[in-house]
C-alpha cells in the first residue's frame, strides 16, 4: 500500500498545513475541492467539461491508489478545508515500473503559500525512499510560469515540448512542457 502519513508542515504566510495520503472517505470533499478549484485555473489543462467523474468513481480511484504499490494520491489540508491535491501512477508495464507522472492543483484563495512545494516535496520524498520508483514526470503549459519556476527550483529539467497540444479556446493553443526529475 502506498501511503504517506499526515505530517504538518509550515506555510509561508506563517500558517500551516497537513499533507497526507487521501482515503476513499475523502472522495466527496476532493470533488468539490478540483470543482471549485478548476474554473480558477487558467494555467491547467483540465476544464470542468472534462471532469465528470461521481462520487462513487472517485471513491474507488482513491480505493485503488491506497491498494496500489506505485501510486499515491495526496492532500493538503488547511483546517478541515482541502487546499490542495497531487497525484503520482507509475507507469503499468514491466519497462515502464520505475516513472510515473504527476499532476497537481492548489486552491486559488491558498497559491503563493509553499503549498505546492511541500506537496512536491513530500512526493518527491515518498519516491526516493520507494524501491522501484527512480523518475517522476510531468506536463506542464508553457505559460504557467510559476509551475515551471518551482519544478526547475526543485531539479526538474525540460526533455521536450508538445506544440499547440491543448487548444485554450477557439484558435488559442498552448504548448505543453514536458518535464522529468530522477530521484
Amino acid at each position: 500500500m502506498s501511503k504517506i502519513e499526515a505530517k504538518t508542515y509550515a506555510t509561508k504566510d506563517g500558517g500551516s498545513v497537513e499533507i497526507r495520503s487521501a482515503v476513499p472517505e475523502d472522495a466527496p470533499n476532493l470533488l468539490a475541492f478540483i470543482r471549485a478549484t478548476i474554473p480558477h485555473s487558467p494555467l491547467i489543462a483540465s476544464t470542468l467539461e472534462d471532469f465528470t467523474i461521481t462520487e462513487e468513481e472517485e471513491c474507488e480511484f482513491l480505493e485503488n491508489t491506497c491498494d496500489a504499490e506505485r501510486d499515491v494520491y495526496l492532500l493538503a489540508i488547511d483546517g478541515e478545508e482541502i487546499v490542495g491535491s497531487m497525484d503520482f501512477g507509475a507507469g503499468r508495464r514491466v519497462r515502464e515500473r520505475h516513472q510515473g507522472v504527476m499532476g497537481m492543483m492548489v486552491g486559488q484563495t491558498h497559491r503563493g503559500r509553499g503549498i505546492g512545494e511541500l506537496m512536491l516535496r513530500a512526493l518527491i520524498e515518498w519516491a526516493t525512499e520507494h524501491q522501484v520508483i527512480e523518475r517522476i514526470e510531468l506536463s506542464v503549459l508553457r505559460s504557467n510560469k510559476p509551475a515551471r519556476r518551482l519544478y526547475e527550483k526543485l531539479g526538474f529539467v525540460e526533455e521536450g515540448r508538445r506544440y499547440r497540444s491543448f487548444q485554450m479556446s477557439p484558435g488559442v493553443f498552448e504548448d505543453a512542457i514536458q518535464m522529468y526529475l530522477f530521484v
